[in-house]
């Protein structure tokens, strides 16, 4: 783990998503808590509870629940309805092992279950699902038809 490079990537993830630098602290403070909430574990800690945990921690306090409205994200792709979250979001939290790094985390940013920090969030679960939480990698860029 390289701390330096851990609050660069944080920059950078937040700087492409139009984030402060409270936005920037906000995800620093969030993969900390993840891996020091990790140790001892062998998977990764996919729950709709440490999902919405993360939401709140990654916004610093402002997001307690998954969005109620419609959204759309930045390629102009609307997401899916506010009311099917829950259950799409199950669907793909019991996939586990099914699904790529990559192709686990584009159906998230599909499902695009917080109003914001939706990127931010999904860039420290792509990192927990492709083994590199301790040591980060960007986010991929991604394609949505």
């Amino acid at each position: 783990m390289d701390r330096f490079n851990d609050l660069a990537l944080c920059v950078y993830e937040c700087k492409r998503q139009d984030g402060s630098a409270d936005d920037v602290l906000n995800l620093y403070c969030a993969l900390v808590i993840v891996r020091s909430s990790m140790v001892g574990q062998e998977k990764d800690p996919f729950t709709e509870t440490s999902i919405l945990e993360l939401f709140n921690i990654v916004s610093g306090g402002k997001v307690y629940g998954f969005r109620v409205g419609p959204a759309i994200f930045n390629q102009g792709k609307p997401a899916i309805p506010a009311r099917l979250i829950g259950d799409t979001l199950d669907r793909l939290l019991t996939m586990g092992d099914e699904l790529s790094a990559y192709d686990w985390t584009k159906e998230f940013l599909c499902i695009h279950p917080g109003q914001d920090y939706n990127g931010r969030v999904a860039w420290i679960l792509y990192n927990l699902k492709n083994g590199t939480i301790n040591d980060l990698v960007p986010l991929p860029r991604f394609e949505f038809n």
